[in-house]
């Protein structure tokens, strides 16, 4: 599962899944998926 684990955003933030900390994620569906920080696709 990826409770507990920590994964590096493409923006350089990291983000623990099973944990409500406010990681508020924006998937970009593009050529190329991009994952980041909600705060930094703005």
């Amino acid at each position: 599962m990826l409770a507990g684990k920590k994964f590096r955003l493409d923006c350089g933030h990291t983000v623990s899944f099973g944990h409500f900390l406010g990681n508020d994620i924006t998937i970009y569906n593009g050529q190329r998926i991009k994952i980041v920080w909600s705060q930094c696709g703005y």
